[in-house]
């Protein structure tokens, strides 16, 4: 496959990913918790993490709403960056989660390494990755293979 119908491949799934892939319910922020931020006039960070390697990553299976859990690199890693954050001293006070059990995981082993095991993860199914449908599970490459077909690549 030449390079530029690699870069299409990566462009169309990315646009995809960014609409939303299937249809999930999206929900409202607390109004309770955006006139708190309002009242400590403090500017808001925002700290976007992928969760940790899973089990369907390591097999390179397509990976969206079907869900695995972390494998013991996933966990290592993520305990790092729970390291990184509290070494700078990053504190949350609030957290956001889709719903899958990996991006749960994920978040539970930041916030112990925190010392905020107490804070409550808010999660929400708008949040998931992309659904790539009938390629949950398939092989990565499979569902490529087919992208490219249908490209005329």
């Amino acid at each position: 496959m030449k390079l530029k119908q690699i870069i299409s491949i990566f462009i169309i799934l990315f646009c995809i990913f960014l609409m939303g892939g299937c249809a999930g319910k999206t929900e409202v922020p607390d109004k309770r918790q955006e006139k708190a931020a309002e009242k400590t006039g403090k500017d808001t960070v925002i700290y976007v993490v992928r969760h940790g390697k899973t089990m369907l990553n390591e097999a390179k299976r397509a990976q969206g709403w079907a869900d695995a859990p972390l494998t013991d690199e996933g966990i290592k890693v993520t305990k790092k960056l729970a390291c990184g954050f509290k070494k700078r001293g990053i504190k949350f006070d609030y957290t956001y989660s889709s719903d899958l059990g990996r991006n749960r995981q994920t978040a539970g082993i930041i916030l112990k390494g925190l010392g905020q095991p107490e804070l409550s993860l808010r999660e929400q199914q708008g949040l998931r990755e992309v659904c790539f449908g009938t390629y949950e599970g398939e092989k990565f490459s499979k569902m490529m293979e087919d992208v490219s077909r249908n490209l005329g690549c």
